[in-house]
């Protein structure tokens, strides 16, 4: 399953527009330094237990610029409890994982993108 949350909170414009170079602490040449935040954030196959999926979508948050993109694609292995039969229990785990992962997105401030056709 695969999935593309925009970014709908406002990031600090100061971490933004970030010096992006530094003095080398050994040589004094300058260097380029990592940009604090990003346009495009990916996470592949990273779910296999639920309770890595807050500070999963609470760091995409914090790494992606305004109006950037967190894309996640998982296989969904991370167990959810459940007393249905066997048959219908896959299907039903993977949509309850889906909405989980829907909802702590959201509290993480990203939101389910949609495109046009």
């Amino acid at each position: 399953a695969a999935k593309v949350f925009g970014c709908r909170e406002e990031n600090d414009a100061t971490t933004q527009v970030a010096d992006r170079t530094r003095a080398s602490p050994t040589r004094g040449s300058p260097t380029l330094s990592m940009p604090t935040t990003y346009d495009v954030v990916f996470a592949t196959d990273v779910i296999y237990d639920l309770s890595s999926l807050v500070p999963l979508v609470t760091t995409a948050s914090e790494l992606l610029k305004d109006d950037g993109f967190f894309i996640l694609s998982h296989v969904p292995r991370a167990h959810i409890d459940s007393d249905k039969n066997e048959s219908s229990e896959s299907v039903d785990s993977w949509l309850q994982l889906e909405s989980i992962i829907i909802e702590e997105a959201s509290k993480a401030g990203l939101f389910l993108a949609s495109f046009p056709h």
